[in-house]
């Protein structure tokens, strides 16, 4: 027999890549998007905490806690900005510091 009869392809295993550990959720762009619907501080703070309590109903805390994180440090600087716009540009910078 020939040598090139006597080859045989080698299959390599499928290699998924690692997830990272950490993946920031960054809600600027988010809340961004949902401005024009709630215009002040106040209203948005009632639609990211529905989002919340919608995360704890159906196990996304337990399973994303980075993304319970970033839902609370969306409220704070919600709570303690006089608009949207700011609390945007404040979120940004601290998405940035990252």
């Amino acid at each position: 027999m020939s040598e090139a009869s006597q080859r045989t392809a080698t299959i390599l295993p499928f290699r998924r890549s690692a997830a990272p550990a950490h993946r920031p959720v960054r809600m600027a762009r988010t809340i961004e998007l949902y401005a024009a619907l709630y215009p002040t501080p106040d209203r948005m703070v009632l639609l990211v905490e529905s989002w919340m309590f919608a995360a704890q109903r159906d196990g996304t805390a337990v399973r994303s806690p980075e993304y319970m994180t970033a839902l609370r440090r969306a409220i704070t600087a919600l709570r303690f900005s006089n608009s949207v716009a700011e609390a945007i540009g404040l979120l940004r910078s601290q998405e940035a510091g990252r």
